[in-house]
């Protein structure tokens, strides 16, 4: 009995010591992991950002021509998510703090997008939408890459994989 006893001891305090092994591995390895993440989020790609930028911002002029407001207000929350995700990065670019100009240029005409579509109001969101496409350009001027000239895009040519009119209503 006391032998068996100590065996069953022997392998618990066996069985700890691996499980704490085990435990620093995996915490060694959390820390890496944040660690390259971190030095990723200080290596921010700007131009990768802002492709996702422009794709937003098409797919939200053509979800609003097709009348598909959900559609919209899902693209605008994605232009959104997308900019405060850059200016938490603290992104600087060229000498460009390019998070602060996405504090100040970009987010309030967002802001004032979310009201025109959360009113399908196709008026002032067409004057909006211009506005943003005009905001672009001045922040790619102002930062030295004015010949990146983002335009509205064109209802005749849908280059995405996508129908941009609202779904058919279900039964």
């Amino acid at each position: 009995m006391k032998y068996s006893l100590a065996v069953l001891s022997a392998l618990v305090i066996a069985l700890c010591v691996l499980i704490f092994i085990m435990v620093r591995t995996h915490d060694a390895r959390f820390n890496a992991l944040e660690t390259k993440l971190a030095a990723a989020a200080a290596e921010h790609e700007v131009g990768i950002t802002m492709a996702w930028l422009q794709r937003w911002t098409d797919k939200l002029g053509r979800a609003a021509d097709a009348g598909n407001w959900p559609l919209a207000d899902f693209y605008l929350h994605e232009i959104d998510e997308t900019a405060e995700d850059l200016i938490k990065a603290g992104v600087v670019d060229e000498g460009h703090d390019i998070s602060a100009l996405t504090r100040a240029m970009l987010l309030p005409v967002v802001e004032s997008l979310e009201s025109a579509v959360k009113a399908r109001d196709a008026a002032v969101f067409d004057q909006r939408y211009t506005a943003l496409i005009q905001t672009c350009n001045a922040c790619h001027a102002a930062t030295g890459h004015g010949q990146v000239q983002i335009a509205r895009p064109s209802p005749a040519i849908n280059p995405w994989n996508q129908d941009f009119r609202p779904a058919p209503a279900q039964p």
